[in-house]
């Protein structure tokens, strides 16, 4: 599974602090990764870059991502590419 998530905006990225220092992470998640930071991905946040920054996730696996993230597969701004 490939998945891509896609901020429009890097000015966006740094305003918010997506990226945070890298940590030890659950081995059945998400990752917005910058450079060598990284910042966990669940629904909730997924929801939050969607509605405030336009963020969307593009992957060949949308029903494995949705399971991830605990959302529907019909989720808006999850998209099959």
């Amino acid at each position: 599974m490939k998945a891509t998530l896609v901020i429009p905006s890097p000015k966006a990225v740094r305003k918010y602090q997506l990226a945070t220092p890298a940590r030890p992470h659950a081995r059945r998640s998400l990752r917005i990764l910058g450079a060598t930071f990284a910042r966990v991905l669940n629904g909730v946040l997924f929801r939050d870059l969607r509605d405030v920054l336009g963020a969307r996730i593009e992957t060949d696996d949308v029903a494995a991502v949705a399971a991830l993230l605990k959302l529907s597969e019909n989720e808006p701004g999850l998209v099959r590419k």
